[in-house]
């Protein structure tokens, strides 16, 4: 199982995820959880204009899953898929779908410096109470101008 959401962190974690399932043989769940616009309060000097009604925010959500996996996989993935969307909090939605999932692949993040490695609220979440192994994909790194002068 895998958790995405529209980051290139989230996109590597689903190839890390989809090279492990191919090679053994396994389906593979790709759940993005979202969340309804009346569950979290915009900053009271945000516009009304910019806020999502739930429909526009179950479309939204569908889309980035839809394009997460079309960036990953193109119009027909070599894998068994299954796509997952919920609505809910990230890390209650991801650690309900690994009750059955014999491992959960999350994005992570990188810092400002190489080497140092950081995870988001979700994913330490998931760290902590999650019921089966956790695999955390950072993106690669981005060498800096100085780095690439030999």
């Amino acid at each position: 199982m895998v958790g995405v959401k529209a980051s290139s962190a989230s996109l590597e974690a689903l190839r890390w995820a989809a090279d492990e399932a191919r090679l053994i043989h396994s389906e593979l769940s790709v759940v993005h959880a979202w969340l309804q616009p009346e569950t979290f309060r915009p900053a009271p000097y945000a516009p009304a204009s910019g806020r999502l009604s739930p429909e526009q925010a179950h479309e939204r959500a569908a889309e980035e899953l839809t394009l997460a996996v079309w960036e990953v996989f193109g119009p027909a993935p070599q894998i068994k898929l299954r796509e997952v969307l919920k609505c809910g909090p990230p890390a209650r939605v991801l650690l309900d779908e690994a009750a059955d999932a014999d491992l959960l692949v999350l994005g992570g993040h990188r810092s400002d410096t190489p080497l140092r490695h950081t995870v988001g609220a979700v994913t330490a979440a998931c760290l902590r109470r999650a019921p089966c192994p956790v695999v955390v994909v950072s993106p690669p790194c981005t060498p800096s101008p100085s780095e690439t002068r030999s």
